[in-house]
């Protein structure tokens, strides 16, 4: 029982971790919660942005074009000067300068101008903020007009066919129907309980390897080796200590989500989350007493912690979705923990349709990842 006070007197030393952890932690799960209610995209509108256009070709295709940009955006007066535009723009009075060259259109209906050098012709007759999103958009309508009357040009319609049919086609429009937008649909929790691998790595490794490394330095081994406690009732203490500390841990997190999200935990999907934990939390114990027996200075804890756990999260699919990672590094994802316990929270978020299976894989491929790093541990400690 002295072995186990003492635990937690050392353990206030390093108690700031923990609770720093924490805090972060549920900060950034109620901004998710504040902020997650209406994510829901319902459309999509095109701006209108404020347009000069100076004609010099007159013809009826440069007049296509004035009459399309004018009913996409708005169409403003302003003197046709070098030293105006620059001024203009500067003042964001206007978005985008449009110059049409005289012979523009007889260019375009004998097919002297062409895709490669329209985009020269017109970057020469423009004027827009350098690298702007707004320049690039005009520039891909106007394109797109010019781009369609050359198809049909090409097509062996007249000129007049060629220019009713561009602006038909101009003007045809979709419905585009967004299926699954809504934020609404993957509960709080489940968001709560994805990055829990990478949160319960930091607070073990910071909070109880200092610790076990405090237990484990030369001259207070000596002492308790000659002590009339035996070797063996110390690590069991010491063991149980780990324990509960881990369990408070872990009654903190479960304690926040059925206070934030209550009905969303009081299901067979909620448990599931916590019994995922549990046995994430094994490891994560696992872990700390490995690390507590291969170094002996506390300071490099907090590196050991960033790198498995960001290293873990971004390989297993914690931080960046797996379909977005590449094949090689979802192979190499699977040697960590974390890759199991995502496997077990993915296929619990659809309960109705999980596979008990994949489910009962990941939760005893953690359990032996517990078993392992504690034998490892012991076998580390035995040696030295």
């Amino acid at each position: 029982m002295q072995v186990f006070k003492t635990f937690f007197k050392i353990s206030k030393k390093y108690v700031r971790f923990t609770i720093m952890y924490m805090v972060i932690f549920i900060g950034i799960m109620f901004g998710l919660s504040a902020s997650g209610g209406d994510n829901t995209v319902e459309s999509f509108k095109s701006t209108s942005l404020d347009v000069a256009i100076f004609d010099h070709d007159g013809s009826e295709l440069s007049k296509g074009i004035y009459e399309y940009m004018a009913s996409l955006h708005n169409i403003v007066d302003i003197d046709e000067d070098i030293d105006i535009f620059r001024d203009e723009m500067y003042n964001q009075s206007v978005d985008y300068i449009l110059i049409i060259p005289k012979g523009f259109s007889h260019s375009i209906a004998n097919g002297t101008l062409n895709e490669n050098n329209l985009k020269n012709e017109l970057s020469l007759s423009n004027y827009k903020i350098h690298g702007s999103v707004t320049g690039q958009f005009v520039d891909l309508q106007i394109n797109q007009f010019i781009l369609a009357f050359k198809t049909y040009k090409s097509a062996g319609f007249s000129y007049d066919e060629a220019y009713e049919n561009t602006l038909e086609t101009m003007e045809t429009t979709t419905n585009v129907t967004l299926k699954n937008s809504s934020s609404s649909d993957t509960p709080l929790s489940s968001s709560y309980y994805r990055y829990i691998p990478y949160i319960l790595t930091c607070i073990v490794i910071l909070g109880i390897s200092p610790i076990l490394i405090a237990f484990n330095k030369p001259e207070i081994r000596k002492r308790n080796m000659v002590s009339s406690v035996s070797t063996a009732k110390n690590s069991i203490s010491i063991g149980l200590a780990s324990l509960v500390y881990g369990l408070i841990i872990f009654a903190v997190i479960v304690a926040v989500s059925l206070i934030t999200k209550g009905s969303e935990m009081m299901t067979a999907t909620g448990l599931m989350y916590i019994v995922n934990t549990f046995a994430h939390l094994l490891v994560c114990l696992g872990l700390a007493f490995l690390l507590a027996q291969i170094t002996r200075n506390a300071n490099v804890l907090n590196m050991y912690s960033n790198v498995i756990g960001l290293g873990s999260s971004f390989l297993c699919g914690i931080f960046v979705p797996r379909e977005f990672l590449p094949q090689i590094v979802e192979n190499i994802g699977r040697f960590f923990p974390a890759y199991w316990y995502i496997n077990v929270h993915t296929e619990v978020l659809n309960m109705s349709t999980a596979s008990m299976s994949v489910i009962f894989t990941g939760l005893g491929v953690q359990m032996l990842y517990a078993v392992v790093l504690f034998s490892v541990g012991i076998c580390v400690a035995k040696n030295k």
